[in-house]
C-alpha cells in the first residue's frame, strides 16, 4: 500500500534496504516491486515492535515512490511510521541498530506454516487490517536473497575487530541526541570528548553549525565537552584564541593520546557518564574536521559505535595564555543589549560603547574614522550585509573614505529564498556587497573574496584608522551570524535573488525598515575593543 499520510516527525525512510549492494540499483518502481516494498516494509514494522515490546498497530507501514536525484531512476521506498497523532518516536528509537533490525525483518520473511504469501504464523500475526493482496513474502525474501543485501550488511574488517562495534545507521549526530536523551545529564561526571582531526589549517572553528552544536551541548543540555587535539605547536594563534573564547564557557580542551589511536579507524567522540561510555568510529577523519560538515555522513564513509570501550582518561591542556588580552582592551559580553529593530542599531550600540566602553565611545565622538576594513568568513547573504552596514553606521561621517570588505567565496548549491540564505553566484556576492554599501556610504568600497577559508582568518574584525592618525581593532567572536532575523510578517523573509541588482537592493531597503535583530542563542556574544594600537 502507498504511504499518503503519516506523521514525518517520527517516519523512517528505508532507503537502506531499497538499494541493491550487488547492482547497484534501487528497488524500482514497478507493481512487483512495489509489492516488495512494501512487504519489507511490514517486516521492518513488526521487528521495531519486537524489539521495542510494543504492539505493532501502534506503528503503520507502506512504501513510497521517489526518484533517485541522480539518474532519475524512480524508486519504491519502504516507510514505517507512528500511529499516534503528534508521534510517539517509536520510530525513531527503534533503528538504532538498523542490521540487526534488517537481519531480524529476513527471518520474518519465513513462515513456519509456508504459506503462499503471508498469513497469521508470519507477517499478519499481530495486525488483522495488514491488506494481503499488496503483500508477497517469498517475492521480498528472493530479492533480499538474489541482490545479498544482508550478506552485504557485514562490517569490513577493520570495523569488526572493535570490540562490540556496531553499525550506526542514523548518523553521529543523530547517535550522539540520542544517547543524551537517555542519559542522566544532570550527572556531573557526564561528558562528551571529541577529537578534531585532520589538518588545523582546514578547521573552520568558527562555522555557525559547529558552534551551535558545542555550545548547545555546553549550555543547554549541561554536558562537559572536552575537545580533544593533537599537538599544541601545529595551532595558529588565531586557532588557539577561538579555542580560548569557548574555553570561557566552561569547554576545556585535552591532547589526544595514543589510545585514541590505537584502532585501525579514526575514533571520533565518546560520551560518558559513571554508568556506562559510547564510542563512536568513522571509516573518514574528514567528519571529525571542524566546520560545516562536522559529524556528517558522507557515501564514502561509515560509522560505528561501541559500548564496550571504556572512556579514554586524558590530560587538560593549559589555555590561560592562549588569548592574552591587551591591558587596555574592553571585553563585551553581550546576549540581549543590541536586540530589536535594525534600522535603529546605531542607538544600540552608542549606549553599549557609552556604558561598557567609554573610551572608546569618546573617541569616536572626538574623531573620526577615515578606513575601515572588516573581515569575515560568512558575510555572504542579504541579512549579514544589511546587519554589518548598520553596525558600521556608528562610524559614518564625511571624511570616510575607504571601506574594505574580505570574505569568502559562497559554496551554496542549493537555491536560496530567503533574505537570510546565501548569494550563490561570487559576482552576484561582491556586487551586492558593493552596491549596498555604497548607497548607504556614498563611497565605492573594495571587496576581497577569497576562494577558501584558510585564506581569512577565523576572527570578525573591525579595523579602523581615525583622522588623528590612531588605530583600533574591535572583534566580534561571532560577527554578525549571532543575531538571527526577525520580521512582522512571514513572507517578509522572502528574497527573489532572481531580481536584477535594482530590485535587490529596493527589496533590502524595505526589509531593513521592517526587520529585527535577535540574540541567536542562549548564549553571549563577545565584542573586544582596542581602542588605541
Amino acid at each position: 500500500m502507498e504511504s499518503t499520510t503519516c506523521n514525518s516527525s517520527n517516519i523512517f525512510k528505508g532507503f537502506s534496504c531499497s538499494k541493491s549492494p550487488t547492482t547497484g540499483l534501487w528497488l524500482g518502481d514497478s507493481k512487483k516491486e512495489r509489492i516488495i516494498a512494501s512487504t519489507l516494509a511490514l517486516a521492518l514494522r513488526n521487528s521495531i515492535a519486537e524489539q521495542l515490546g510494543i504492539s505493532a498497530v501502534e506503528m503503520g507501514f507502506g512504501y513510497r515512490l521517489d526518484k533517485d536525484l541522480e539518474t532519475g531512476q524512480g524508486r519504491s521506498v519502504c516507510q514505517i511510521f507512528d500511529n499516534v497523532s503528534g508521534g510517539a518516536g517509536f520510530v525513531l528509537s527503534g533503528i538504532d541498530d538498523i542490521v540487526s533490525l534488517l537481519k531480524n525483518a529476513s527471518e520474518k520473511l519465513t513462515c513456519t506454516a509456508d504459506c503462499d504469501n503471508i498469513c497469521s504464523f508470519c507477517l499478519a500475526n499481530q495486525d488483522s487490517r495488514v491488506e494481503i493482496e499488496e503483500l508477497n513474502r517469498k517475492v521480498a525474501k528472493s530479492w533480499l536473497e538474489d541482490n545479498q543485501l544482508i550478506t552485504h550488511l557485514h562490517l569490513p574488517l577493520s570495523l569488526s575487530t572493535i570490540e562490540g562495534a556496531t553499525y550506526c545507521s542514523i548518523g553521529a549526530q543523530r547517535f550522539l541526541r540520542s544517547i543524551i536523551n537517555k542519559i542522566d545529564t544532570h550527572n556531573e561526571s557526564t561528558v562528551i570528548q571529541i577529537a578534531l582531526r585532520g589538518s588545523p589549517k582546514d578547521w573552520d572553528l568558527i562555522n555557525p553549525s559547529f558552534r551551535e552544536k558545542i555550545l548547545n551541548w555546553q549550555l543547554i543540555d549541561k554536558i562537559n565537552i572536552h575537545i580533544g587535539i593533537y599537538d599544541v605547536s601545529y595551532l595558529s594563534q588565531d586557532i588557539k584564541e577561538c579555542l580560548a573564547t569557548l574555553v570561557k564557557i566552561g569547554i576545556k580542551v585535552f591532547e589526544i593520546n595514543s589510545q585514541w589511536d590505537k584502532y585501525k579507524v579514526p575514533l571520533i567522540a565518546q560520551i560518558s557518564n559513571s554508568s556506562s561510555t559510547y564510542s563512536l568510529f568513522c571509516t573518514s577523519d574528514l567528519p571529525s574536521q571542524p566546520g560545516e560538515n562536522w559529524l556528517d555522513a558522507n557515501q564514502s564513509s561509515i560509522w560505528v559505535t561501541s559500548k564496550l570501550i571504556p572512556i579514554i582518561l586524558t590530560k587538560q591542556i593549559d589555555t590561560a595564555n592562549w588569548n592574552i588580552v591587551d591591558p587596555g582592551a574592553r571585553v563585551l559580553k553581550v546576549s540581549t543589549e543590541l536586540d530589536g529593530p535594525v534600522k535603529n542599531l546605531k542607538n544600540r550600540i552608542e549606549k553599549l560603547f557609552s556604558e561598557m566602553a567609554p573610551e572608546f565611545f569618546q573617541l569616536i565622538q572626538d574623531d573620526n574614522a577615515i578606513n575601515i576594513t572588516y573581515s569575515d568568513r560568512y558575510l555572504k547573504s542579504p541579512w549579514s550585509i544589511i546587519l554589518l552596514s548598520s553596525f558600521l553606521q556608528i562610524f559614518k561621517n564625511d571624511k570616510l573614505s575607504r571601506l574594505k570588505i574580505l570574505t569568502v567565496e559562497s559554496n551554496n548549491l542549493l537555491q536560496p529564498n530567503k533574505i537570510h540564505h546565501d548569494w550563490k553566484a561570487n559576482n552576484e556576492l561582491s556586487e551586492m556587497i558593493k552596491i549596498w554599501l555604497s548607497n548607504n556610504f556614498k563611497l565605492i568600497p573594495e571587496i576581497i573574496i577569497k576562494s577558501a577559508n584558510r585564506e581569512l582568518q577565523h576572527s570578525r574584525e573591525i579595523s579602523i584608522t581615525w583622522a588623528s592618525g590612531l588605530k583600533s581593532k574591535i572583534i566580534l567572536d561571532q560577527g554578525m551570524g549571532y543575531w538571527q532575523i526577525n520580521m512582522p510578517h512571514k513572507y517578509l523573509l522572502d528574497f527573489d535573488f532572481h531580481q536584477n541588482h535594482n530590485e535587490q537592493l529596493n527589496d533590502m531597503i524595505n526589509r531593513l525598515k521592517v526587520a529585527r535583530m535577535i540574540g541567536s542563542n542562549q548564549w553571549p556574544t563577545y565584542i573586544t575593543i582596542l581602542s588605541k594600537m
